[in-house]
């Protein structure tokens, strides 16, 4: 069994029966994101879990939990809705989150392809 399917399995048994953990959607800088079945409506969802090394920084936890209730305080259609805030029982924060289709940040916000550094910029 590989790693990311036992970090799978064990994210599945933390959330219990509200939510079918399908296949990791991808990470970033600061959490993981599956995509989920929400068991008891029916409907695809992403949960974003805050990797490992932010969860057990307070600073990063209370980011988190704020943006949790910046986006669930929002009504608009450019703006991910959220479902649910919650804590996995070894108090790491996820988000169940609107599941949207489509391109991804990277598509829209390519890495650049010319010179990345300033000094590539001198004459």
């Amino acid at each position: 069994m590989s790693g990311e399917q036992r970090s799978i399995e064990a994210l599945q048994g933390a959330l219990g029966p509200d939510f079918e953990i399908k296949r990791r959607l991808g990470r970033g800088t600061m959490a993981t994101v599956y995509l989920a079945t929400e068991t008891g409506l029916g409907r695809f969802v992403a949960i974003k879990v805050l990797l490992p090394a932010h969860a057990a920084d307070e600073t990063a936890r209370k980011r988190f939990e704020r943006e949790a209730k910046a986006s669930a305080s929002l009504a608009n259609p450019n703006v991910v809705q959220v479902y649910r805030f919650g804590r996995l029982p070894d108090e790491t924060p996820y988000l169940g989150m609107r599941y949207v289709t489509g391109r991804t940040m990277m598509d829209h916000c390519p890495p650049p392809s010319g010179p990345e550094r300033p000094e590539d910029y001198a004459a």
